[in-house]
């Protein structure tokens, strides 16, 4: 079964009282679809919105790179094989010290750190962006400079027939969430959307969509830089994760 934005609708409605319910007037039904699935995909860290890859180039002169429309949140990000030495994390705080001290760095290695801009002048979401320093001297168009894997958000829906980007184990759940919206707005005076929302949560929907989502794969590999793992010398190009020894 694939749902589509207009089952997800008729749904809410039949939920209200029936095909001629009123849905709020003040938020477009398709509107109440985008909120249940951001919500939906920002509850949690779910595996099934793995997966999704981008190249990042550079432009001279700025510094940032724009990440994908669909990003949320990074899963690994390398240098793609000889296009530049390496790439390091950093903070906010920590890119102001670079920038400010004008740190010189001839080995083409960056720092970066993700954040959001306001980059359209008439307003609106801001957009994910990466970014660097040093500012990139020469644009990389087409030279795939970083390959970035990241979990994505919310594929926002504009039309009634576009089926929705769901794993089928988890279309009951996301009804429920429709339905909570929907009648949170609705009828605010018996229970608000929050409290709708974290009955779905608590529910045993959500749970066995957890579950599901955490069965995918056994196991994770030898965990890097753990505290049994043997030590090797250091190498500032390994973008890998550090766990420190007991303490």
């Amino acid at each position: 079964m694939a749902l589509t934005a207009a089952t997800c609708i008729e749904h809410a409605r039949f939920t209200l009282g029936g095909a001629n319910a009123e849905t709020p007037t003040h938020l477009p039904a398709l509107m109440i679809v985008n909120l249940a699935g951001e919500e939906l995909c920002s509850s949690r860290t779910w595996r099934w919105l793995e997966g999704a890859s981008a190249a990042l180039d550079f432009t001279a002169g700025q510094n940032y790179a724009e990440l994908p429309p669909d990003f949320r949140d990074v899963v690994s990000l390398n240098p793609t094989q000889g296009r530049i030495s390496g790439f390091e994390w950093t903070s906010s705080k920590g890119m102001v010290e670079l920038r400010t001290a004008e740190f010189v760095n001839g080995a083409f290695y960056y720092w970066g750190y993700v954040t959001h801009r306001r980059l359209a002048t008439g307003g609106g979401a801001p957009t994910p962006v990466l970014e660097v320093y040093p500012t990139p001297t020469t644009s990389t168009a087409g030279a795939n400079i970083l390959t970035l894997n990241y979990r994505a958000g919310w594929a926002k829906v504009s039309a009634d027939e576009t089926l929705l980007t769901l794993p089928s184990w988890v279309e009951a759940l996301f009804l429920d969430y429709v339905v909570a919206f929907a009648r949170g707005y609705m009828e605010e005076d018996t229970a608000s959307l929050s409290q709708r929302v974290q009955a779905v949560q608590q529910g045993q929907l959500y749970a066995n969509a957890v579950r599901r989502d955490g069965e995918f794969q056994p196991e994770m590999g030898v965990l890097n830089n753990g505290a049994a793992q043997p030590s090797y010398a250091s190498n500032r190009f390994r973008n890998e994760s550090t766990v420190g020894g007991p303490s």
